[in-house]
């Protein structure tokens, strides 16, 4: 992140400025959301637990430490991807193969070096880990937008606007690319860093009269460059090359090692000797790649930085300098969607995975973390997730231009790069629309159905309610007239027999997760539920009233209907599986662990200290693979009925709705390590069977993993257990392997 060689250089110049946190109070600050995640993200093995960061203490601290210095805050967060994408698996897959190389160092005996390589796949995901950020400032009361593309541009609009919504923008140095003049990089003490009086902005409650923020002027920075013309820089800055644009010019890169803090003085000589003009610098050169292939990049990445796409406050989307964009900016930037659903992204209410499909023609389906070589993960995203990935692009098409329906969409999986499945969502059948068409529930029938403390929009409410077959029959609420049953629509509609819009939270929220159920197949056409909706349901009650465990439930049931929750050697070779007892007990303690690996482990808000296991990263890839096709159901369920104008629009519960429904957090598969290391370390302290033995195991595995509520973590897995084995015993013949999961509980009686 950040212009190449950019911090060496202006160390080098000291142009890095520095004042009293004090100065900046009463100010508002535009903060890139990346860049702070990125500063204040803690946790060196993301990667190596998957799922989203636990670790949010300094970010919460930071927050409210600026908050307490009389600083307003005001986070952007970047949206759709733009640009032209050459190879859009690459990053997943670079991702993946580190990550082996990184957990093959951790399983030869190197944990630190293994840390190190984890840490720096860290902010090539910082963009996918914007929801758990989001979560935290909603909580906190902090504003936040969700730009159109890229937050930069958007911060840079607020910044320059007449009103000038905000004073000072925090993040990277590629800000001065898009014309920012100011620019705070950091918030710091500048005591050294191993002071043993240092402080930090993260700290709980540190002195902020300690607190510097630094910070780098354009005007400085064009003085340290022989006064040329901004413009001049801009080029400069982008001929040196940055993650989010473009590599560095070829030629720059001759004894980069030795000269890194020269490049971009080396980059402003050249463009003076050419008058700023890069196609003439360009063809100086031999090398056509150079002149075709860069230089067609070079002018695509200058063309989106001047015509950018941000939301005014007023809530239009708009071309940056309109006037002089030129017709093919879409080339640069990507396709232009309706702006109904840039509003809903910028609210926070949905996520930006399938409108990128939608804004490219492309369902892009990246490497996992691992597990990518794997024939039974491969077999499982591609073919068994691909009905989920299709209806949700249909809920969303559906309710557009019918341009949309009718457009080919081209599957592209990163083990299959030069396969292109295309569909259309006008083909998909049954429509997904039609089947999720009947469910306008309103208040007064979900205040009827409320019962034992579960809350609409919970899985356990939209499962147990519809037990009751004659509040089932009344769900049936078409939204159209003259269907057959008027009799339940008619409240739905004033004196003049006009729909009104559903409007309260509840009711958009439990509607939502109704669809869900009958999308997947565990809710029929009338409203009841199916036999795999009885095992749902028996699993859910076991499970008590708990969002969380309520949710595992629910993704375990899914995995035991597409055959992927059992004992099998899945991933052959990878390290992290039980090595004590017999072959037996290793396989009846892997599917305990891999049950728990659903669930979420209780952990304190710091940085992880325990054991990693590639086995179960493999496996949780699976399940965060499954659990992102529910959201993006969840999500356009929710968009499709605002599009249909069935939802009142005039609201500000955005982030609420978005928080409300199920699946929003994605868990690690820490409590699945947990659950295998108890179980598989029980021999190690005697007779595994025996009460002692499980009390001094649960005492040293509370030291194997600080920060952590073990004992606490252990229940919630068996708990998790329990609930998934009452819904198999209950699915009978529905699961194949039945005789293995009695055994199973059977094994783990004996071991609680």
């Amino acid at each position: 992140m950040g212009v190449r060689y950019f911090d060496e250089w202006v160390d080098k110049e000291r142009l890095v400025k520095h004042g009293p946190l004090h100065f900046l109070k009463n100010s508002v600050i535009g903060i890139d959301a990346a860049y702070f995640l990125k500063q204040f993200i803690y946790e060196s093995v993301l990667t190596a637990l998957g799922g989203s960061p636990i670790a949010l203490e300094a970010i919460a601290n930071a927050v409210k430490n600026l908050q307490d210095a009389g600083i307003g805050l005001h986070f952007v967060f970047n949206g759709l991807q733009y640009g032209k994408m050459e190879d859009p698996l690459a990053k997943s897959t670079f991702i993946n193969s580190q990550n082996h190389a990184a957990f093959t160092r951790y399983e030869g005996g190197q944990p630190e070096m293994a840390k190190r390589d984890f840490k720096l796949l860290v902010e090539p995901k910082l963009d996918e880990f914007s929801g758990t950020l989001k979560m935290v400032l909603h909580n906190l009361s902090i504003p936040f937008t969700v730009a159109p593309y890229s937050a930069l541009a958007q911060l840079v609009y607020y910044e320059k606007h007449p009103n000038q919504y905000i004073d000072a923008v925090y993040g990277p140095s590629e800000l001065f690319c898009f014309g920012v003049d100011k620019l705070i990089t950091n918030f710091s003490d500048l005591l050294p860093k191993d002071h043993s009086d240092k402080v930090a902005i993260t700290d709980p409650s540190p002195s902020l009269e300690r607190i510097q923020f630094l910070w780098i002027d354009r005007s400085s920075c064009l003085r340290a460059l022989g006064n040329i013309h901004s413009q001049v820089f801009t080029e400069a800055l982008t001929l040196t090359g940055a993650a989010k644009f473009l590599d560095t010019f070829p030629p720059l890169l001759e004894n980069a090692v030795y000269k890194q803090s020269g490049m971009i003085r080396d980059a402003v000589n050249l463009l003076v000797s050419t008058r700023g003009n890069v196609a003439q610098l360009c063809a100086q050169y031999a090398d056509p790649i150079l002149r075709d292939v860069w230089l067609d990049k070079y002018k695509q990445v200058m063309t989106t930085i001047k015509h950018h796409v941000i939301i005014t406050a007023e809530g239009d989307i708009e071309t940056l300098d309109k006037e002089q964009a030129p017709v093919d900016t879409h080339d640069c930037i990507g396709l232009r969607l309706p702006e109904e659903l840039y509003m809903y992204l910028s609210r926070g209410m949905i996520g930006t995975r399938v409108l990128n499909w939608l804004s490219r023609g492309e369902i892009v389906v990246p490497a996992p973390l691992a597990g990518a070589d794997a024939q039974v993960c491969q077999d499982f995203i591609k073919s068994q997730l691909d009905p989920l990935r299709r209806q949700a692009i249909c809920l969303l098409t559906d309710g557009l231009h019918r341009y949309y329906p009718r457009a080919d969409f081209k599957t592209k999986l990163w083990f299959e790069k030069s396969s292109e499945d295309i569909f259309k969502p006008v083909n998909v059948v049954p429509s997904p629309k039609q089947v999720a068409s009947k469910w306008n529930v309103r208040t007064d029938l979900i205040k009827e159905a409320m019962f034992e403390n579960l809350q609409p929009g919970t899985l356990s409410f939209a499962v147990r309610t519809l037990h009751d077959a004659r509040f089932s029959k009344r769900t049936i609420t078409p939204k159209g007239k003259g269907d057959k049953v008027m009799s339940s629509v008619s409240q739905f509609r004033n004196e003049n027999n006009s729909w009104q819009p559903l409007k309260k939270i509840e009711e958009l929220l439990a509607n939502s997760v109704w669809q869900l159920l009958q999308l997947r197949g565990f809710v029929n056409e009338l409203h009841e539920l199916t036999t795999w909706g009885k095992v749902l349901e028996s699993a859910l009650i076991a499970v008590g009233d708990g969002k969380e465990l309520q949710e595992a439930v629910f993704l375990a049931i899914e995995l035991l209907r597409f055959g992927v929750l059992n004992a099998d050697t899945m991933f052959q070779g990878y390290q992290g599986t039980p090595v004590k007892g017999s072959v037996s007990d290793r396989a009846l303690c892997m599917l305990v662990s891999r049950v728990a690996s659903i669930g979420r482990l209780r952990h304190e808000p710091k940085g992880y200290r325990g054991p990693l296991s590639r086995s179960l990263l493999a496996y949780h890839s699976m399940i965060s693979s499954l659990q992102a096709g529910l959201r993006d159901l969840l999500e356009m369920n929710l968009v499709a009925m605002f599009l249909e104008g069935n939802v009142d629009r005039d609201r500000n519960d955005w982030m609420d709705l978005s928080l409300g429904l199920p699946f929003h957090e994605v868990f690690s598969c820490g409590l699945g390590i947990a659950t295998l290391n108890y179980l598989d370390q029980l021999e190690t302290h005697g007779d595994p069977t025996v009460e002692a033995t499980h009390k001094i195991t649960r005492e040293k595995a509370q030291g194997w993993f600080r920060h952590s509520e073990f004992t606490a973590s252990l229940e919630d897995a068996f708990k998790l257990w329990d609930a998934v084995y009452i819904g198999v015993k209950d699915a009978r013949d529905l699961v194949d392997d039945r005789k293995l999961w009695d055994n199973t509980d059977q094994w783990l009686a004996q071991r609680r």
